[in-house]
């Protein structure tokens, strides 16, 4: 092959895996169903229990159910939150924790995190740590009773150890939601495969409420469309085909 035609085909890959790139970076995600969702539960007493993080309650989905980007914060009820009251001389100065099975080790896309709009916001997640883990070596406890309620946050769930509970990575030291009742977050999780992902809450926004009280209105998890890394594959495929020929 000559330089020149070399040139050329070199030129036409680079144009094609821009392009390539741009689709997949562009694309939206789809969102991963969770199928088991445990943690201290305990700052309510409604019958959706932990539940409701995961159920679309508080949200309006109809943009598009499988977009979380285009999902929006549409009620401020009680019931549509989860809450927990602060945990008492935890481990790793967690005050509250949830923990999120998607069923099978998942390529992850992105983490969204909607703050409650309960009150005046107190109650929501200021600071957190992000773990994520395929075969955690200490069992996590089963989900909580729908209608447990605790003052103290101690559910029979009680607390947990993400430090030394053996297969967790820290994904993150501190992630921020910082302003109250808007504090939403949406945490690039790109390169993470895992089955678990988990939250411990650092502080709230400052509530005091029978001593405390913090939690989330929802959470989704999404992982790559299939389309895009199928577009990716062919893209691959057809430019070393291009070069055989040449």
């Amino acid at each position: 092959m000559n330089s020149s035609r070399t040139r050329t085909v070199l030129a036409l890959a680079a144009v094609a895996m821009a392009a390539l790139v741009f689709t997949a970076t562009s694309a939206s995600a789809a969102v991963v169903p969770v199928t088991g969702i445990t943690g201290n539960h305990g700052g309510d007493e409604y019958g959706t229990g932990m539940g409701a993080l995961i159920n679309g309650s508080g949200m309006d989905t109809t943009a598009d159910p499988s977009d979380p980007s285009k999902w929006v914060v549409a009620y401020n009820n009680y019931p549509d939150e989860w809450m927990a009251n602060p945990l008492v001389g935890a481990l790793n100065s967690k005050i509250a924790w949830a923990s999120f099975d998607l069923g099978t080790s998942t390529a992850l896309a992105d983490l969204y995190l909607w703050n409650v709009r309960y009150s005046s916001g107190g109650d929501g997640t200021a600071t957190y740590n992000l773990y994520y883990a395929d075969s955690p070596t200490v069992a996590l406890p089963a989900q909580p009773n729908k209608g447990s309620w605790s003052n103290t946050g101690l559910t029979p769930q009680g607390d947990y150890d993400f430090v030394n509970g053996g297969g967790w990575t820290l994904f993150n030291t501190t992630g921020v939601l910082t302003v109250p009742k808007k504090g939403d977050s949406v945490v690039d999780l790109s390169g993470v495969t895992a089955r678990y992902v988990a939250l411990e809450i650092l502080t709230n926004q400052g509530s005091t409420y029978n001593g405390g009280r913090v939690g989330l209105l929802e959470v989704a998890v999404t992982t790559p469309e299939p389309a895009t890394m199928a577009l990716l594959g062919l893209g691959g495929l057809a430019l070393l085909r291009r070069r055989r020929r040449a």
